[in-house]
């Protein structure tokens, strides 16, 4: 029972902060949302409590206890209350009293436990003019309609609003922990500025923390790496990696790309996408890997054309991988790729995997993807 207990003590937090993001969503940039005051959440002038008993029916008891209380701090601040209500056999709509009758028969003897409370029909009346009912979806209806409200916002696919949903939730839920009544507020403009300016780690912590390795390498290949047409860019892939890597691997690693971004057109006589570059930063096995590259007959550059050579960029950018039979591009060092990019003017993509967080940035335009184990690149080329 302990566990239901957290369960659903989990699932509670998680539909209130739900309808929170999504009032906030529905706001302007700058209005200021109290969390965990007073009630569940204010905003200025408007008060917010939730009730979820989405497992149970409906009755006017059912909601006495939170409106009560409600009243009780309607005395003394005239604010409006909107009280969200979430029952197994309510449509989602909004209620409003229309007499004191409709507010008696909700609160009924007006006491909680041992603890009776006494409202005058005036405060009662006023209460009424001032309250509404907002009764909602289940826990899946509303987390559906706040993570299209998400995508929307910010024009992203359904897979990252959820990433952005729970990334949101987790800092809601430090702003309540890490600070007092008074300091737990926060706008929608926050809200913007935390998903654009957070780095690539809160979305591998969310993978981490709500869903499994295969769902996250599943939304990675979805993500960066699943083209219908692979089409004709450069793409650089670069591995922060420790020479733990047993060159076998690196070896698997770069027949996988070459194989899935290497390709001809369907005469093999002209260049569908060229050969990718691919970078093991701070590798010191690199020379097994060719070695296993030469002999297994996977023709490649390196920008060292001939013995003794110095690094020569042109040999890489100008290739001509039919004519010289090289399908893949290794670059051999840091300084090698900064020096081929400062010539490069073609359109690519440069996709940087790391297996720590606390790594480098190789370049602005990379885009870090972080990995439990570097093996796991081949499940998201497959």
């Amino acid at each position: 029972m302990l566990e239901d207990g957290g369960f659903f003590a989990i699932r509670g937090f998680n539909y209130q902060f739900f309808l929170t993001l999504n009032e906030i969503f529905k706001s302007s940039d700058d209005k200021y949302f109290a969390l965990e005051g007073c009630q569940d959440f204010d905003a200025n002038e408007e008060v917010y409590q939730v009730k979820n008993q989405e497992n149970q029916k409906y009755y006017p008891s059912s909601i006495k206890s939170a409106v009560i209380r409600l009243i009780a701090e309607f005395e003394k601040e005239k604010r409006k209350y909107i009280l969200f209500a979430c029952f197994k056999d309510k449509v989602k709509q909004t209620v409003i009293l229309n007499s004191i009758s409709e507010l008696n028969n909700i609160i009924q003897n007006c006491q909680i436990g041992e603890e009776k409370y006494s409202f005058s029909d005036e405060i009662k009346k006023d209460f009424i003019s001032n309250f509404k009912i907002e009764f909602s979806s289940s826990y899946f209806d509303e987390k559906e309609l706040l993570l299209n409200l998400i995508a929307s916002h910010f024009s992203v696919s359904k897979d990252r609003a959820e990433m952005y949903c729970y990334t949101l939730i987790s800092f809601l839920s430090n702003i309540v922990v890490a600070h007092g009544k008074k300091d737990r507020c926060v706008t929608k403009k926050q809200l913007n500025d935390y998903i654009s300016t957070a780095g690539k780690e809160i979305f591998y912590d969310y993978y981490k923390k709500y869903k499994s390795n295969d769902e996250y390498l599943k939304f990675l290949k979805n993500e960066h790496f699943f083209e219908k047409n692979i089409t004709s860019i450069d793409r650089f892939f670069v591995f922060n990696c420790s020479d733990d890597l047993k060159p076998q691997d690196a070896f698997e690693i770069v027949v996988k790309i070459k194989d899935k971004f290497f390709v001809l057109d369907q005469k093999g006589k002209g260049i569908k996408s060229p050969p990718p570059y691919i970078l093991f930063k701070n590798y010191n096995k690199l020379s097994q890997v060719k070695k296993l590259l030469y002999e297994n007959k996977t023709g490649f550059s390196d920008g060292f054309p001939y013995k003794d050579s110095e690094f020569i960029a042109d040999s890489l950018l100008n290739l001509n991988p039919i004519k010289e039979s090289k399908s893949v591009r290794i670059l051999s060092s840091t300084e090698n790729f900064i020096t081929l990019l400062e010539s490069h003017e073609k359109s690519k993509k440069i996709f940087e995997f790391a297996f720590m967080h606390d790594i480098e940035k190789i370049h602005d335009e990379a885009k870090i993807i972080f990995l439990n184990d570097i093996k796991d690149i081949k499940k998201i080329l497959a």
